[in-house]
């Protein structure tokens, strides 16, 4: 069971500190059961823990019981266990985190006592009333995990359930053990789809390939063997198989037509040839994307690729009038949409490009343009004063999206402490730290995303794993990650190896914190430049250029702000 428990009830305490009053007797007596349970002295903890049942106020005296029950269960005390998470008085939600939590622990402390009847009817029923079967939480994978341990033999249908909440969580090698037991029901096409997504999202598109392309021969007619033939295409194209991969988006768009992922299979095609440099291929996709999506929204995305292609060759002109073909569209993409683009983006990016090709009057009034209040308006700020030192446009002087109000939250100092020893340790600005983690978390160190991120910097189970490892951390469980000092750690050292690879480059290391520093690296080859005015059109994941922007926006603020100084400790 997991030693971090004790560290979040101490972080919860902390926190809490800023909202309502904490005696220093209170607060010394949970750093006292951390520091016991550190120790491996668990009976000292759960002395310690009961003290805080009992005389500390209700909310810090329920974060005690439920730390004490976990201690019980560490220390193999079972009964002890299920009679604390018995004892509540009933008035908490039951399908809260909190309640859901209690009861697979009860559904543990059941299997480990030699009842295995209860424990399975227990950990059976947290699974089936998730919340949210598509998103299992993580009472569900708690669940799982223990129904595992029974090693009692299930039905497919069951092993398909097990299988999806370990693939949410990204527990890819538990997932793929119960997705291959998946073989004669109506979810084995998908058990193999999911067993080949596991392996490219574990950069793994080797081994992912034959189960893509056994969902093709075998299933030819199902919609699973449309994904995988799109999936077959991509990872191919991530092995440098490239003439593969373009093979099979074209057999997608002979077979689909009318595929509701049609235009991907276009567009992607043209990201290929890009990236082996080959434009003129580039160009002639774009012009054939044009023509099947006459009027329609992947028509502006392959003109956007067109105006890109251009801007990374420094053809200008041919830029300009690309941009200038989106003008007026509503149907840009956005960051709804895989390469998707804004009317901000492309009037920044055609006032570059007539600033480039000499037109500094036109390029003055093209970055006059600006509605809101943007990453683009700042470069836009900037670009102005360096044409024209003492013009006073319309966009100077607006502050940036996203300018943080939540500061007032530190006035506790408790992130601030840890942050400024995480980012010293590391030698990486603090400042960017609390920008991230604004985005990520919202500063809610219980934070869970739909994609099984968790805690204040939002990390995975993979990617947490890795880190935690590069730190030499010799034990790590998801749990921590909703430790503000674990999280803040974890950060710290990710930040500091995408700095040491993007030097100088905040907008770099903040693209591959949310979208990967791999892709990064080839949306800056696309570009052919490490200017981030030139290469952060090319992110393609909409959701990570609308993060970098948030981000770098947020990270300005509290770089300017007096009141955004962390202390030093």
């Amino acid at each position: 069971m997991n030693r971090i428990a004790a560290i979040l009830l101490v972080s919860w305490a902390a926190l809490a500190g800023s909202v309502i009053a904490r005696s220093p007797y209170d607060l010394e007596i949970a750093r006292s059961s951390v520091t016991a349970h550190s120790a491996g002295n668990l009976l000292l903890e759960q002395i310690l823990l009961r003290r805080l049942v009992i005389e500390s106020q209700s909310d810090l005296a329920d974060a005690a019981s439920h730390r004490l029950a976990e201690s019980s269960l560490e220390s193999g005390s079972y009964t002890e266990t299920i009679r604390l998470l018995n004892s509540g008085d009933g008035a908490a939600e039951q399908n809260s985190p909190q309640c859901r939590r209690d009861r697979a622990l009860m559904g543990e402390a059941y299997r480990l006592a030699g009842d295995a009847t209860t424990a399975a009817r227990i950990l059976t029923e947290i699974v089936a009333t998730a919340p949210n079967t598509a998103q299992p939480d993580d009472a569900s994978l708690l669940a799982v995990k223990s129904l595992d341990a029974m090693g009692r033999d299930v039905d497919e249908i069951e092993h398909f359930r097990r299988a999806s909440v370990y693939q949410f969580n990204r527990y890819w090698d538990e997932a793929r053990q119960h997705y291959r037991l998946v073989k004669t029901t109506g979810d084995a096409a998908e058990a193999l789809v999911q067993i080949g997504r596991g392996y490219s999202q574990g950069s793994e598109y080797e081994k992912a390939i034959p189960y893509f392309q056994s969902v093709i021969d075998n299933y030819a007619d199902s919609q699973q063997a449309k994904d995988a033939l799109l999936q077959t295409a991509a990872a191919y194209s991530r092995i440098g198989r490239t003439d593969e991969a373009i093979a099979r988006y074209q057999q997608y768009i002979d077979k689909y037509p009318t595929g509701d992922k049609i235009d991907r299979a276009f567009l992607n095609i043209v990201d290929i040839d890009r990236d082996l440099g080959d434009d003129a291929h580039a160009l002639e996709w774009c012009q054939k994307t044009e023509a099947a999506f006459t009027g329609k929204t992947p028509e502006a995305l392959a003109i956007f690729d067109e105006a890109k292609i251009y801007a990374s060759r420094s053809e200008w002109q041919n830029e300009i009038a690309a941009l200038d073909r989106l003008k007026g569209r509503s149907d840009l993409g956005g960051s709804s949409q895989p390469g998707g683009t804004t009317s901000e983006e492309v009037m920044f990016m055609r006032g570059f490009a007539l600033e480039q090709a000499g037109h500094r009057a036109e390029a003055l009034k093209a970055y006059e343009y600006c509605p809101e209040q943007t990453l683009y308006t700042q470069w836009a700020n900037q670009r102005q004063r360096q044409i024209a030192p003492n013009v006073q446009s319309p966009c100077m002087g607006l502050s940036p999206l996203g300018a943080p109000p939540f500061y007032y939250i530190f006035q506790d100092q408790y992130y601030a402490a840890i942050i400024a020893r995480h980012a010293a340790a590391r030698g990486i600005h603090p400042m960017l730290l609390f920008a991230i983690m604004q985005q990520e978390s919202k500063f809610d160190p219980q934070a869970r995303s739909n994609a099984a991120a968790r805690g204040l910097m939002q990390f995975t189970h993979p990617q947490a794993l890795k880190i935690s490892r590069e730190l030499g951390w010799t034990y790590f469980s998801d749990d921590e990650l909703y430790s503000p000092e674990v999280s803040i750690a974890l950060a710290a050292q990710y930040i500091a190896d995408l700095d040491a690879m993007f030097p100088n480059q905040p907008e770099a290391v903040i693209a591959s914190y949310n979208g990967g520093e791999d892709n990064v690296t080839r949306w800056m080859a696309r570009a052919k430049s490490d200017d981030p005015e030139r290469y952060v059109s090319e992110i393609v994941y909409g959701q990570t250029k609308d993060y970098v922007q948030k981000v770098m926006a947020n990270y300005r603020v509290y770089q300017q702000s007096d009141d955004a100084k962390v202390p030093a400790r």
